[in-house]
């Protein structure tokens, strides 16, 4: 399966790699293929994932925060988002929250429309994920700090722009 690699067995690395990479690609193909598919085929590509798959996602979505400031793409916001509606708040969402405020944050630097990246991959998640998305859109949009709220910094690497917890 394209999402192999974000297999909890198979993430040893992936989060320091160089971005993007191959597990990237295959994500981005994989969640291509759930956003291009109707509601009851996104459910039975939601209701195939495990745990196994919860940090990988997260860590995906995480990754594409990034890439979407380093290449200046929404895009790149919309599939972490989409990824966070794959990973269903599975384990704690408090997780996804932490990697909501990167996909925000990094919507808004990019310029950016977050009302409707998020509006956008909302309408392919469970109602649950959807509204907590939404609602957390509209209670940190406007909020210039979020992302050192929510344990992490904007840094500069040898490889360009990214976010590094604090703790």
């Amino acid at each position: 399966m394209l999402l192999d690699g974000l297999r909890a067995e198979n993430l040893a690395g992936y989060g320091h790699s160089r971005m993007p990479n191959a597990v990237d690609e295959s994500a981005v193909q994989f969640i291509t293929r759930y956003r291009e598919s109707n509601g009851e085929a996104q459910e039975r590509i939601r209701s195939s994932l495990t745990e196994d798959y919860t940090a990988g996602l997260l860590a995906f979505a995480e990754r594409m925060a990034v890439l979407a400031v380093r290449e200046n793409d929404p895009e790149r916001v919309l599939y972490g988002l989409l990824a966070i509606a794959l990973e269903d708040f599975r384990v704690d969402q408090r997780e996804d929250l932490l990697v909501l405020s990167l996909l925000l944050n990094s919507a808004i630097r990019i310029k950016a429309d977050p009302d409707e990246i998020f509006k956008q991959a909302a309408g392919s998640a469970r109602p649950r994920v959807a509204e907590v998305m939404l609602q957390f859109l509209k209670n940190n949009k406007n909020k210039k700090k979020i992302v050192e709220q929510m344990g992490y910094k904007e840094t500069t690497t040898e490889d360009g722009f990214d976010y590094l917890r604090t703790w």
